[in-house]
């Protein structure tokens, strides 16, 4: 008859392999959703745009 500690490892065992499980799936699914996004989207658009001047040595601050 097993012991009241082993059935408690054996369960706690359980629940880590399945929380295991669950974060291998997420990772996938970001990897998955993230290399989806880089195919559709391959170049961002540039966060700060920076205007040429057309006046000849004349620096904008």
């Amino acid at each position: 008859m097993p012991v009241a500690s082993d059935t408690i490892h054996a369960e706690g065992q359980r629940v880590r392999r399945r929380r295991h499980r669950w974060m291998l799936l997420l990772a996938f699914e970001v990897l998955v959703f993230g290399f989806a996004q880089s195919v559709l989207r391959p170049i961002r658009p540039p966060g700060v745009v920076v205007e040429q001047s057309v006046a000849p040595n004349h620096v904008v601050t």
